[in-house]
């Protein structure tokens, strides 16, 4: 589920509220559950990337095999291999990483750490890139806001 926060603290959030995703419907503790977690969010990331696997509809079905950290592990996310243009390959791999075995599996830890690092030291093709400035992206939103589509 998306819920939509009532305060916008920075510029980016001027035209889109800011969004976080939550479902605490099924909670409970369970053994293994961080591990289900970070599955999940691997699947929002392969929809959101793939814009074809519908958040909540899609079923993962087959795996392939990718390297991450110098090993080969296998993957649910199979909509984004082979990796699609423009898409950061580094964010890509951590998405795949997160959908392979349970013992494959990053933890919260580590994806926090990557994430952290990757805002800290963005790609060297992201930098100064025209389609990443505040500009752009405004103009992206303001784009999707006002053009999306009606059923």
């Amino acid at each position: 589920m998306l819920a939509e926060s009532s305060v916008a603290t920075d510029q980016e959030h001027e035209i889109s509220p800011i969004l976080k995703l939550i479902d605490f419907g099924l909670t409970y503790y369970e053994e293994g559950g961080e591990k289900r977690n970070i599955y999940n969010i691997g699947k929002v990331m392969v929809a959101l990337i793939d814009l074809h696997a519908m958040i909540g509809t899609w079923v993962p079905s087959g795996r392939k095999q990718i390297e991450f950290e110098g090993k080969m592990i296998n993957t649910a996310a199979i909509q984004i291999i082979p990796f699609p243009d423009g898409v950061d390959p580094n964010l890509l791999n951590i998405v795949c990483a997160t959908m392979s075995d349970p013992d494959d599996r990053p933890d919260l830890r580590y994806l926090y750490t990557k994430t952290q690092q990757a805002i800290a030291n963005p790609p060297a093709s992201y930098r100064d890139n025209p389609e990443e400035s505040d500009d752009a992206i405004s103009k992206l939103w303001t784009d999707i806001v006002h053009n999306a589509p009606t059923a």
